[in-house]
């Protein structure tokens, strides 16, 4: 019930409404997504409860809780040999032609006598950039054409900036993850210097790695760790000595 409670604060927050008659049967957990796509949340099962996941702003405190994935806690595919035969993550981004430059958005408008009116949304960005992609989409139980508006601008939003997705494998400690939680990757190849390994051991303020570090000390440098909690924490190096 919690983040049903959650649910209707937010969008009461964002003006966001569910005007709808039920008038058939339907698929009840497929209703029920649907509803929830209508305020940008997805339908999660975890801990023996239904709960709920909704894409919006995070807070301060939300923003530095995330999970960190090096190269040292992720599970490296090998050969007979000992050969490592594929990456430790894997990248993959969209064609194209996948990214929406322009949607369609039908709704129920109260001035038309409830009949269903349409609503575009374009951006000239994209539209320069990956040519005219048009989508056309319903929003379910939308009176507002302010409302269909933001749900156009969403869809481009997550079409245009969410274009890239990273694959790899993990042990157990990646049954702690849910959906919409937030995972720092660090790659070697992406930064092209060696990141991760494992702590031998730590104090409060002083931590000995399994390795020297490559890097020099020099602006803002941090050290991130996983805590008992599985939380990855954020300290501030002030010096390194061998």
């Amino acid at each position: 019930l919690a983040s049903f409670k959650v649910a209707a604060d937010y969008c009461t927050e964002n003006n966001i409404k569910f005007n709808a008659y039920i008038s058939r049967s339907a698929d009840a957990l497929d209703l029920i997504r649907s509803v929830a796509a209508t305020f940008n949340a997805s339908l999660i099962y975890a801990g023996a409860h239904v709960s709920l996941v909704i894409d919006r702003r995070l807070t301060t405190e939300q923003q530095a809780n995330f999970r960190l994935y090096s190269n040292a806690n992720v599970i490296q595919e090998t050969d007979e040999s000992g050969e490592v035969t594929t990456p430790c993550f894997s990248y993959e981004g969209t064609g194209k032609k996948a990214r929406t430059s322009a949607v369609e958005v039908s709704f129920i408008d109260p001035n038309l006598f409830y009949k269903e009116a349409k609503e575009s949304i374009e951006d000239a960005v994209a539209i320069e950039r990956y040519g005219y992609n048009h989508k056309r989409v319903r929003a379910l139980g939308c009176t507002d054409r302010n409302q269909a508006r933001r749900l156009g601008r969403y869809i481009l939003a997550s079409n245009t900036l969410n274009t890239e997705t990273v694959s790899f494998k993990v042990g157990t400690e990646g049954a702690m993850l849910l959906p919409g939680d937030i995972c720092l990757i660090a790659d070697p190849l992406k930064v092209r210097f060696p990141l991760g390994g494992r702590v031998l051991t730590g104090t409060t303020t002083n931590v000995i790695l399994d390795r020297e570090p490559t890097m020099a000390l020099g602006g803002n440098l941090y050290l991130y760790t996983y805590g008992a909690s599985g939380i990855a924490q954020k300290s501030k190096i002030s010096n390194i000595s061998g």
